[in-house]
């Protein structure tokens, strides 16, 4: 068993599993977008390429806070 991650430019990314353990055996590859994804099915017998209209849009949050310091008395 295996993954393997992969990093483009213009952010692309990537990521490919393989198992020859695996009891079920899945050729599946997925692309995503921001507004479709694309899924390849090779051993589906019919529709071995659908399109979902549905997509991915990532926020990036940033939460920041004060930092304070206290002293804490050492016990004795």
């Amino acid at each position: 068993m295996a993954t393997l991650n992969l990093h483009y430019a213009r952010g692309l990314h990537a990521q490919v599993r393989v198992s020859w353990l695996s009891p079920v055996k899945v050729r599946r590859t997925m692309l995503g977008g921001s507004r479709r994804m694309i899924v390849y099915d090779d051993v589906e017998p019919s529709e071995k390429v659908k399109v979902y209209d549905k997509g991915v849009v990532w926020i990036l949050t940033v939460r920041t806070s004060r930092h304070r310091n206290r002293f804490i008395e050492p016990e004795t």
